[in-house]
C-alpha cells in the first residue's frame, strides 16, 4: 500500500489527475453493474403486480356482469304475445335495440307471428335469446272479423217507369231480353204509362215477377199524348192498344151520325164501351 502511494506521488501532477479520473470511471461502472439489475427486477415486479391487479378487476367485473345478466334474465322473463308486445317490453326481455326495431318494422308492415317458431325468422335474434324466452311466448288467437257479404242482385236497380230502356229493365230479376222488349214496345204504343199496374198487361209477364219488381220501379211522369175524339180518325184511334178497330169505328160513327160527344161517359151509356174500358182510356182520350 505504501509503495503504491509513493509510486502515485512519483507521477507528475498531470499524470496523477488522469489516474484519478480513470479510478472514478471504474468505480462508477462497477456501481452501475451492481444497481441496474436490482432496478430492472423491481420494475418487472411492479409490472407483474399491475397486470395481476388488472386481471383480477376485469374478472370481477365480468363475473358481476354475468351474475347481473343471469339475475336480469330470470327476473325479466314474462308471458308475452309477440304480435302486441311494446318496444319497452322487448327491451325488458333483453333484446338489442336493433333487433327490437326489426321486429317492430316487421309488424308495422303487416307481418304477424302465428306460432313461436316464426320468431326465429327475425334477423338479428340469436338462438340463445329465442330459447331463453321461448317457453313464455303466448300468441293469442286472432279474432276473425267476417264482413257480411251482401250479394248484389238485379233487384237493387231502380228503373224509371217511362224512362227506362230495354237494358235497364233487363237488370231487374226475372226480366230478360224478351220481356224488356215487350215492356218498352207496349209503353211506346200507349204513349206512356200512367200507372205501374199497367205492367200487368204486358204479354207473358207473370204476376209473381210483377210483384217482385214493383218496389224497384220509379214512377216518372211524362206528357202523354191525348187523342181528341172530335177530330181523331178511325186509323189514329184504333192504333191505341186500348181501342180495337171495331170500337174506334163505332165511336166515330156515333160522333159523326148521332151526336157530338161531350163526355166520355156517353160512350158507356150508349154501350159503345164498358166502364172498365172507359177507366183505361181516360188518361189517353178526350171528347
Amino acid at each position: 500500500m505504501k509503495e503504491m502511494i509513493e509510486a502515485f506521488f512519483s507521477y507528475s501532477s498531470k499524470e496523477r489527475r488522469g489516474l484519478l479520473v480513470l479510478v472514478v470511471i471504474v468505480v462508477i461502472i462497477n456501481a452501475l453493474n451492481f444497481t441496474l439489475p436490482l432496478w430492472y427486477k423491481r420494475g418487472d415486479r411492479f409490472k407483474i403486480e399491475i397486470q395481476n391487479f388488472y386481471e383480477t378487476e376485469v374478472f370481477a367485473e365480468d363475473s358481476s356482469a354475468e351474475q347481473q345478466k343471469s339475475v336480469r334474465s330470470k327476473d325479466s322473463l314474462f308471458s308475452f304475445d309477440p304480435n302486441t308486445l311494446s318496444e319497452h317490453g322487448w327491451i325488458l326481455l333483453g333484446l338489442k335495440p336493433k333487433t327490437v326495431k326489426t321486429i317492430l318494422n316487421y309488424r308495422a308492415k303487416g307481418g304477424r307471428f302465428f306460432n313461436a317458431e316464426d320468431l326465429q325468422k327475425i334477423y338479428g335474434l340469436s338462438a340463445p335469446d329465442y330459447l331463453r324466452f321461448q317457453p313464455y311466448i303466448n300468441i293469442k288467437e286472432e279474432k276473425k272479423i267476417y264482413k257480411k257479404y251482401v250479394k248484389k242482385t238485379k233487384d237493387e236497380v231502380k228503373v224509371g217507369l217511362n224512362s227506362g230502356m230495354e237494358e235497364d229493365w233487363k237488370k231487374l230479376k226475372g226480366i230478360g231480353p224478351v220481356l224488356s222488349a215487350r215492356i218498352v214496345k207496349f209503353r211506346n204504343a200507349l204513349g206512356g204509362f200512367h200507372s205501374v199496374e199497367q205492367l200487368k198487361e204486358v204479354y207473358g209477364l207473370p204476376d209473381s215477377i210483377y210483384q217482385s219488381i214493383t218496389s224497384f220501379i220509379v214512377t216518372d211522369s211524362i206528357e202523354i199524348p191525348i187523342f181528341e175524339l172530335a177530330s181523331a180518325t178511325v186509323k189514329e184511334l184504333s192504333s191505341h192498344p186500348y181501342v180495337s178497330y171495331a170500337e174506334a169505328k163505332a165511336i166515330l160513327n156515333y160522333r159523326d151520325n148521332i151526336r157530338t160527344i161531350d163526355s166520355l161517359q156517353q160512350l158507356v151509356i150508349e154501350n159503345i164501351i164498358n166502364e172498365e174500358k172507359l177507366i183505361k182510356l181516360k188518361p189517353y182520350i178526350s171528347p
